[in-house]
């Protein structure tokens, strides 16, 4: 290790050859698959040849690696937990950011649609069609309000959805007055 520390990339070569086995096999033994393991081990040689310059003659190579094997394991669960966390959420937090820009798009579009198709109307047919549709009271009360009698309020309105069907067809789908 100490030739490695020194830059030399074979020394490195064979430090990896003689204990990437033996840190693969130790993960292994904790309980977990072979391919975590070897995940593990790998990540564990990248961060070897990045501490290189933190290496002491006093430490002994395999335990050194391990004890990083053992570090390393713990950001991998760590970082798997997170990642199955994020999932869930995503999983559960509904449409995407894009798909609720589409649905917003296409509300505006039926909005439009509407309105255009209202302002088509004979004014007395949107006028019935709007208060119907805006005022909770009854059909009696909203006709009174208007001075004309329930059952011409009720033609009116018949008359406006018909017309508004007819012009909007199937680009409002279910949403069709």
């Amino acid at each position: 290790m100490l030739r490695a520390k020194g830059g030399d990339r074979s020394a490195f070569a064979k430090v990896y050859a003689l204990g990437w086995e033996p840190v693969r096999r130790a993960v292994e033994s904790a309980g977990f698959d072979r391919s975590l393991a070897e995940d593990v081990a790998q990540e564990t040689f990248v961060k070897l040849w990045f501490a290189k310059e933190s290496y002491s003659p006093a430490l002994r190579v395999l335990p050194w690696a391990r004890t990083i094997a053992r570090r390393t394991l713990i950001d991998v669960l760590r970082r798997r937990r997170t990642e199955r966390a994020v999932a869930r959420t995503l999983e559960t937090a509904g449409p995407s950011p894009s798909a609720s820009v589409d649905a917003s798009i296409d509300a505006r579009r039926r909005v439009r649609a509407v309105e255009e198709s209202m302002r088509a109307l004979p004014p007395s047919q949107a006028r019935a069609l709007a208060a119907v549709a805006t005022n909770a009271a009854s059909l009696s009360d909203v006709a009174k309000e208007l001075g004309e009698s329930p059952v011409a309020l009720r033609l009116r309105v018949h008359r406006a959805r018909a017309a508004l069907r007819s012009r909007l067809g199937d680009s409002l789908g279910a949403a069709a007055p």
